[in-house]
């Protein structure tokens, strides 16, 4: 095992082709590790065997010998929404009956069944649990739900995201090694703590690979700061049980430097804020390190883009002033590099603050597909489909502009903002077929007159003396008027999602997809290239 600063950056190894595996902890460090293996030396690596830990497990699956399928996201979702359903109509939930046909609920039981299935608890595990501390209604719910959940995915070979690896465990185990049966060097590089279940799988790698190579984030001296290196100590402790023969190597941190003050924020960073360190002394031409404060994520982001524009506009005064120099230093764009530890969920934000700051920027980071607008405007349809309208979801459909079928596209935005009108008014919880029949019934309320011509009825035929009379009549006419507006649209979206399959094949789904976002005018929107390469393919 191997410890110390930058514990990956240690140096080079060297195997045949195939005889190494490289675990790193995210996609982004696994580019890294690859960009580093090549050189002028070797120009080109193909099939370097460097994977996350869950590339890994899934690599492994792929060469199973029995077929096993994954299920993730929205598949998994309506599993456990009819598996509460099934349940529910068999009277076998008592304790969450009020709320089992809620999409909440499944959220709730999504999150439960993650959360055990990270410490490895099965079924019998857990009535073992609950048996043994005295069980209640709540406990049998939830093991009625996941005995049954579980037995699903035992009888249909399925895998979700955390029986990934227990698949990939046993296989293992069982002595499937393939492709990775001529491994002689395992490194395990980046990671401060693992799961029980990948504590078993380093295990069994250790006992087959020659050699198992750890880094962990860890100091020498780690009773200066015991509570910042929890993690790794933890680790380290089950990692010296577990395997025999562990050898323990340290790295010193390197004593050459080019910047004192970042050399010396490194070294003080970890240690106790109640111990003054020593004072560094100041260097006129030593680049510096300026702290800046802001709340929450999007606060830095805005604090950043400030600072930024600061610099570009009036140059660098504090460097000016450290080099002595008797004006301020010019900076450009192309000068300003910005750095977080991982671009995936800053991204948008960086474009949304830099955009409304007006700078040049270029991110280098390529949009998956789950975020393309178009996308997520697809993916909102189908759940909006699958959990029967609840109130939010149909906020979300009927107001996203990518749902704008053709027909309706030159007045789009009064149409949507005339449905969000009516479904704020009528307020319904869940159910397509309930919000359709009272939609239509409130619009044939304006087939023989407008919205004003209502409101003066209203106050005719009631006797209408007072304000808030006639203003409760004003806004029933307008819901009137926005109902019938903005029916067709509705229908248009609901006759769209009719026409979804309840089950069949990939390719059916993906015909189908392909004409609900045409029918939906989602392939027009020229604004998102991302989702529209998406629906040309």
């Amino acid at each position: 095992m191997v410890f110390g600063p930058r514990p990956g950056e240690s140096g080079s190894v060297t195997t045949g082709f195939g005889e190494t595996l490289w675990i790193a902890p995210t996609a982004r460090a696994v580019n890294h590790v690859r960009e580093n293996l090549l050189s002028a030396d070797v120009p080109g690596c193909f099939g370097p065997n460097v994977y996350t830990f869950e590339a890994f497990a899934q690599a492994i699956l792929d060469h199973a010998p029995d077929l096993v399928r994954p299920l993730y996201g929205m598949a998994r979702r309506q599993l456990i929404a009819r598996l509460v359903g099934d349940l529910s109509a068999k009277g076998k939930l008592t304790y969450f009956r009020a709320i089992a046909d809620t999409p909440g609920f499944v959220d709730l039981l999504a999150g439960f069944l993650s959360e055990l299935k990270r410490h490895e608890i099965w079924p019998d595990d857990f009535r073992r649990a609950c048996v043994a501390r005295g069980i209640t209604s709540k406990d049998e719910d939830l093991l009625e739900f996941y005995e049954a959940y579980q037995a699903v995915l035992t009888r249909r070979q399925l895998f979700d995201a955390e029986g990934r690896f227990w698949t990939a465990r046993t296989l293992l185990r069982d002595g499937q090694r393939r492709p990775f049966e001529r491994l002689r060097l395992v490194v395990v590089d980046g990671f401060a703590d693992f799961t029980a279940t990948q504590h078993d799988i380093l295990e069994i790698l250790a006992a087959y690979a020659d050699e198992l190579i750890v880094s962990l984030p860890l100091e020498r001296d780690v009773e200066r700061r015991r509570d910042l290196f929890a993690k790794p100590l933890a680790t380290l402790e089950q990692l010296t049980r577990r395997l025999s023969g562990t050898r323990v190597e340290w790295l010193d941190r390197s004593a050459a430097s080019d910047w004192p003050a970042m050399d010396r924020l490194e070294r003080h960073v970890l240690g106790d804020p109640r111990e003054k360190p020593a004072v560094l002394a100041e260097d006129a031409g030593e680049p510096r390190i300026e702290v800046l404060a802001a709340a929450q994520q999007i606060g830095e982001i805005q604090t950043i883009a400030a600072r930024i524009k600061q610099l570009l506009l009036d140059g660098d005064e504090a460097g000016a002033a450290s080099r002595n120099a008797p004006q301020r230093a010019k900076v450009r764009p192309q000068d300003i590099v910005v750095v977080f530890r991982s671009t995936d969920g800053v991204a948008p934000l960086v474009e949304e603050v830099f955009g409304e700051y007006g700078l040049p920027f270029a991110i280098d980071r390529r949009p998956p597909l789950a975020e393309s607008p178009r996308i997520k405007a697809l993916l909102a349809l189908l759940k909006l489909d699958a959990e029967d309208w609840p109130f939010r979801a149909v906020l979300v459909v009927l107001g996203n502009n990518y749902v704008a079928p053709p027909e309706f596209a030159d007045r789009i935005d009064a149409v949507q903002a005339a449905a969000e009108r009516v479904v704020r008014a009528m307020q319904i919880s869940s159910g397509r077929a309930k919000l359709l029949e009272r939609w239509r019934r409130l619009a044939r309320h304006a087939e023989t007159s407008d919205a004003a011509e209502s409101a003066e009825s209203a106050d005719a035929e009631q006797g209408v003396d007072s304000d808030d009379e006639r203003s409760q009549a004003r806004r029933r006419a307008e819901r009137v008027r926005a109902a019938a507006e903005s029916l067709a649209y509705v229908e248009a979206v609901a006759a769209a999602l009719a026409e979804l399959p309840d089950r069949a094949p990939p390719a059916a789904w993906a015909a189908a997809i392909d004409k609900l976002g045409r029918a939906l005018g989602m392939d027009a929107n020229p604004v998102d290239p991302v989702g529209g390469e998406f629906f040309r393919r």
